[in-house]
């Protein structure tokens, strides 16, 4: 029925709580003072996107619209819609757009651009989720390859090791379908081993990913290996072993007979493998490049973030959030009562050197907008035709100072600012700029433009802009309005607090004390998101962050393998030429000509790999450009370091067999040759 009803339904979890049995349907519970009938529980695999742990405690109210004022101006809720069979987004849009201008012309107070948009609800959820997990994926999949690139490598120098070896059994009468089986099963054991340590690394690094707790991603305590991660583990190392292994299995099992005869034992196809392998150190150099290059943006971008001045000082700040119940604190004088009392106890505390309160936690939740009537331009609009607006947001006396919010103009609220003086606002500088550019906002005053708040309010300071939203927020005009005075002519109070304090120790220490004193208050007030504030900024950046461990170590381990990969290849290359190497250093070849040549060869297949890295670091920077913050997707920085680096890790590989070549002695290399 329209209007307060007294029936609810349960989540799971309460319903579990209450004992779990039938007879909770249709019994009666006491919710704010108000007998209530359960009418139903939902099942137990329901939960609100909020609910990140599996049987949280829930009430669901039926919920009434008064008439007064007109709900169409309620902006507080979410609408969530169900659409008919063969509808789509798209249609659904188109139908909202006419919907959209049909309440522009009914309600005044909706600007000329309102639209309500159509968002699917997995967009909705998950939406900057998806684009980190698809690059993850990305990532993950990069790795994969220079390890399958570096593995066929070693398989093409392992099988041309082997050529005697496959050219008797050749001789004897071994087909090469069966050379080429038993060199893929080979391959496929080998994958199955790797599928296998693999499978013990990711147990460990998931355990290690759940412990950064991010807390953007949502269900991330859920996440573990399970039967379909080891089944799919497994067919990846199968596909990728017989992938990467046919080509080897072929170029190995093609075998010179005449070279046999001769007692030389290379396959025919020496100089294709040693194209392919050649080819295969281009693609693992271009692959690792794109994949550096994608880290050092991340980290470079998280750098900037980490560099964000907030606007508030999160050392030693301890907070926590209580709601007071309707039932005992029906009228705003109460909840004004209740929260002058808490701060007066908790600033009493040992060690607390100031407290205060605030509606809306910055790092922690999202402020809402009001649209504002300046005085004496009550019907000035915007360029996009909407009035002026700004975040609204209730603070108590002695929030300012206990966050260190640095005042620009006039004063912060204090204690004087009570329902029966004049009624006042403090501003952020960008409210200020914005609607005052001429610098005259302090003693302006302006109104809500809404019915909930009437009352006109002079602004009595400017404080310096805060991050609220996150540092990469952009900022917004803000209004900060006294809990003393709010709301002025509102039908409701302001019941929901957090509370910030300031301890001269660690903040932990003082959560039982604080505690203690809102109990000798009320023995039943909810205290809840008790944290530090350096963890609420912590926790605002946990998405970034994992993005930065996980590519980073991607990075990582993408230079390890190339740099494997890289030195491998040359290091077999100057042991095929061994003998070569012996006869030009017996004929008078100085060793650092010959060093100087394998180095060569070695960076000239490095510069072609960060030539092909470069392009292809160039498009999945595109793909990286919605998970960076104050650098471009093409940041001249990194595309020149990160090559650089990459150029300097390939050299090195180079030399170090280079100069193992130039020591051996050529008497002795002609001989064993």
């Amino acid at each position: 029925a329209p209007g307060p009803s007294g029936v609810v339904v349960l989540s799971y979890g309460l319903w579990q709580q209450l004992g779990g049995t039938e007879d909770v349907v249709g019994s009666n519970i006491v919710v704010n003072g108000r007998t209530r009938t359960v009418i139903g529980v939902l099942p137990q695999d329901f939960r609100l996107p909020t609910d990140y742990q599996e049987g949280t405690a829930s009430i669901y109210f039926p919920l009434g619209l008064d008439p007064s004022p007109d709900p169409r101006n309620l902006h507080y809720l979410n609408v969530a819609a169900r659409l008919a069979d063969g509808v789509g987004p798209a249609q659904a849009q188109t139908a909202m757009v006419t919907v959209s201008a049909r309440l522009r012309a009914e309600i005044g107070t909706l600007p000329p651009t309102f639209i309500a948009a159509v968002v699917p609800m997995q967009q909705e959820l998950f939406g900057d989720v998806s684009q980190t997990l698809v690059v993850l994926l990305a990532a993950v999949g990069l790795v994969l390859l220079i390890a399958c690139v570096n593995v066929a490598s070693l398989l093409l120098a392992r099988g041309e090791a082997r050529a005697r070896e496959l050219a008797i059994r050749t001789a004897l009468g071994a087909g090469r379908k069966r050379l080429v089986r038993q060199l893929l099963t080979e391959s496929v054991v080998l994958g199955a081993i790797g599928g296998g340590l693999g499978l013990l690394l990711a147990m460990w690094a998931v355990q290690a990913l759940v412990s950064l707790d991010p807390s953007g991603l949502p269900r991330i305590d859920e996440v573990l290996v399970d039967g379909r991660i080891i089944a799919f583990t497994f067919a990846v190392a199968l596909l990728t072993s017989v992938v990467f292994g046919l080509a080897p299995a072929f170029q190995s099992a093609h075998v010179d007979e005449q070279g046999l005869r001769e007692g030389s034992f290379r396959t025919t196809a020496g100089k294709q493998g040693l194209r392919l392998r050649r080819a295969l150190v281009v693609t693992e150099v271009a692959v690792g490049l794109m994949l550096t290059v994608g880290a050092g943006l991340l980290i470079r971008s998280f750098v900037e973030l980490q560099s964000v001045e907030p606007g508030f000082a999160s050392e030693r700040v301890m907070t926590m959030r209580s709601w007071l119940p309707g039932s005992r604190y029906p009228d705003k004088p109460a909840v004004r009562d209740f929260y002058r009392e808490a701060l007066t106890k908790i600033r009493a505390l040992p060690g607390v050197t100031s407290a205060g309160a605030i509606s809306q936690l910055p790092m922690a939740s999202s402020p809402g907008d009001w649209g504002v009537r300046l005085e004496g331009r009550e019907e000035e609009r915007l360029a996009s035709g909407r009035r002026p607006w700004a975040d609204w947001i209730v603070v108590t006396d002695g929030y300012f100072e206990t966050m260190g919010i640095a005042l620009r103009q006039g004063r912060f609220t204090d204690a004087t600012d009570r329902e029966t003086s004049t009624p006042t606002v403090v501003i952020n500088e960008t409210m200020a700029a914005r609607y005052w550019p001429d610098g005259s906002a302090l003693g302006s005053r302006f109104k809500l433009s809404s019915t909930i708040d009437t009352i006109y309010r002079t602004v009595v300071g400017i404080v310096a802009d805060v991050k609220h939203n996150g540092l990469d927020a952009e900022m917004r005009p803000q209004m900060f309005l006294p809990h003393g005075q709010f709301p002025a002519t509102a039908d409701f109070t302001m019941s929901a607090m957090s509370l910030a304090l300031v301890t001269t120790g660690s903040p932990e220490a003082i959560i039982g004390a604080v505690r203690q004193a809102l109990r000798s208050i009320d023995p039943d007030i909810p205290i809840a998101q008790v944290a530090t504030m350096e963890n609420v900024v912590k926790g605002s950046t946990s998405m970034r962050r994992l993005n930065v461990w996980l590519f980073s170590g991607f990075g990582l381990l993408a230079l390890v393998l190339v740099t494997v990969g890289v030195y491998g290849v040359m290091s077999y290359s100057v042991t095929q030429r061994s003998r070569e190497i012996g006869i030009r250093m017996a004929l008078g070849a100085s060793p650092q000509t010959v060093r100087g040549e394998i180095v060569r060869q070695g960076v000239t297949l490095t510069a072609f790999g960060i030539g092909a890295g470069l392009v292809g670091a160039l498009a999945l920077s595109h793909l990286l450009s919605g998970l960076l913050f104050g650098i471009g997707a093409r940041d001249p920085i990194t595309f020149i370091v990160i090559p650089l680096l990459l150029a300097a890790i390939g050299t090195l590989a180079c030399y170090v067999p280079a100069r193992h070549a130039t020591t051996l002695d050529p008497a002795t290399t002609l001989r064993d040759a």
